[in-house]
């Protein structure tokens, strides 16, 4: 017959090994989890430092635009016509990634997520205004404009400008 020993031995041996076989799963999982969370953190800001990337790259190109070609005709009653017809171009990131974005849906601020889409689709139609302006000056107007014999640059009444280049032009411009 097992004595007292022998007892304790077979219930405290199987109970020990299940306890740190739970232990040492419970650990293993506690520290996956908070290396994955450390992992997500550290993808969630870099996407949100390209994301602030993004937005500079948005506001250099149309602020760049707006010093070299519309602050020097500003004020100017011709400025619709007289305005330099340079592209404004963008180089670097000027769109989001949708996808990784997704986060800041669960963040305090969702609204966030909708304002950078907001702008990213002002910049994308600013840039597409501009281009629209540049192939209107320089492939319908410049060439109205040489036909009629006015010299690009030279002061002339916006009336004969306007019938050189036709009113539907005018009004795009």
């Amino acid at each position: 017959m097992p004595t007292e020993i022998e007892y304790f031995n077979l219930i405290i041996n199987p109970l020990a090994t299940l306890v740190a076989a739970f232990s040492g799963a419970w650990i293993a999982f506690r520290f996956e989890r908070h290396s994955k969370n450390d992992e997500i953190i550290k993808n969630n800001i870099a996407t949100a430092n390209r994301a602030l990337y993004t937005i500079y790259n948005m506001w250099n190109t149309l602020t760049q635009y707006y010093d070299d070609v519309i602050s020097e005709c500003e004020h100017k009653d011709d400025a619709w016509l007289n305005m330099a017809a340079i592209p404004a171009t963008s180089t670097g990131l000027s769109q989001f990634s949708y996808n990784e974005l997704d986060f800041i849906l669960q963040s305090s601020s969702p609204n966030t997520y909708a304002n950078l889409l907001l702008e990213e689709q002002r910049f994308s139609s600013s840039i597409k205004l501009i281009s629209m302006r540049t192939d209107l000056i320089i492939n319908t107007v410049f060439p109205r404009m040489a036909n009629a014999g006015i010299n690009p640059g030279t002061e002339s009444n916006q009336q004969i400008i306007e019938n050189a280049i036709g009113s539907d032009t005018a009004h795009k411009l």
